[in-house]
């Protein structure tokens, strides 16, 4: 498996098997977020590996940066749509802290390998345009390091 889709599926992985005020949340990886609104009618997160840079490093090895984007999403109703939108953004806050705390930092690999929280962004915080045909998307992308 590349080194990229390894990444996403430990990050899907890591969040799957956190624990959350809401409850259990399961992420998969994947290469899309979901844009079949009547396929999101529950929770849906997925982790998409997004890019890579690859950079010489010490001792013959290669530094990747890898950028992994955690779709969250969710049809909503219009008659709730902002106490919706604010229980989701809640949610994402929850998983971008979790994804940032110091137990989730380092994520290992196969071959011994570790992938080391960077930084974080949360790009769109609310995508409009999906909001407009009624489903809640927002994008958490996390960079992680690995020396290979």
């Amino acid at each position: 498996m590349s080194i990229e889709r390894e990444t996403a599926q430990a990050v899907a992985e890591t969040i799957s098997g956190g624990t959350f005020e809401i409850g259990a949340v399961t992420a998969e990886r994947g290469w899309l977020p979901e844009f079949d609104e009547q396929k999101l009618g529950k929770l849906k997160v997925t982790c998409i590996p997004l890019r890579m840079t690859i950079d010489n490093a010490a001792r013959g090895k290669q530094k990747f940066e890898i950028e992994i984007s955690t779709a969250v999403q969710q049809r909503i109703k219009p008659q709730n749509q902002d106490t919706e939108i604010d229980t989701l953004n809640d949610l994402c806050s929850v998983i971008r802290d979790f994804l940032r705390a110091e137990t989730q930092r380092t994520i290992n690999l196969s071959g011994g390998l570790e992938a080391k929280y960077k930084q974080q962004e949360n790009r769109p915080v609310v995508d409009p345009g999906f909001l407009q045909v009624g489903v809640f998307t927002s994008m958490i992308t996390a960079t992680y390091i690995v020396f290979k």
